[in-house]
């Protein structure tokens, strides 16, 4: 179950994010367009609430091997929000036309699992942000690592876990601090 408390939060994250981010994008869905378009297509726009359910998140956990975090679970049926980009990490965004596509384009990647991670964000370079599945918390949390990418070569190495451990820098303890840590301006 998403605790309310969860999804307080995350509201809280994410309206301070958004009140700090810059608000012009192109190809902004119809109902998260705020304002006139602008030159180049580009147009103001908006955080609405999430139309998705618990139901949706379990059905998406269904094709994971693990569970998502509490507070990820929360981030999805909060906001449908745009332009997660950070500068030094971009979260997935969750555009009210295909909510889930960038998740999963993270979440769904079995030969990371087969090493014991998860992506669940990106560095500003491209490096994957993970969580790491071998270092579970009791309560349903995971440390987010960033992996150098750059470092891992050649690509048969991606498939050890051995190779690519010692390039995975721990950058949080769990999915909320590293969410907050972000919405909230403060360092990681």
């Amino acid at each position: 179950m998403i605790d309310n408390a969860d999804v307080q939060l995350v509201k809280h994250c994410l309206d301070t994010y958004y009140t700090k981010c810059p608000q012009v994008l192109p190809r902004v869905p119809a109902d998260m367009r705020r304002g006139q378009w602008q030159e180049d297509d580009w147009v103001d726009w908006k955080m609405i609430p999430s139309r998705l359910t618990e139901a949706d998140v379990v059905a998406l956990e269904k094709k994971l091997p693990f569970r998502l975090p509490p507070l990820f679970r929360a981030f999805l049926v909060t906001y449908f929000v745009l332009d997660l980009d950070f500068g030094e990490y971009q979260l997935p965004q969750l555009s009210s036309d295909a909510p889930l596509r960038d998740v999963q384009r993270y979440l769904l990647q079995p030969s990371l699992w087969a090493i014991g991670y998860s992506q669940c964000a990106s560095s500003g370079c491209g490096d994957p942000v993970c969580f790491d599945l071998h270092a579970p918390h009791e309560e349903g949390e995971f440390e987010v690592v960033v992996i150098n990418h750059d470092m891992i070569v050649p690509f048969e190495n991606w498939h050890r876990r051995d190779r690519v451990e010692p390039h995975a820098t721990r950058v949080a303890g769990s999915f909320r601090e590293f969410f907050t840590r972000l919405c909230l301006g403060k360092p990681l």
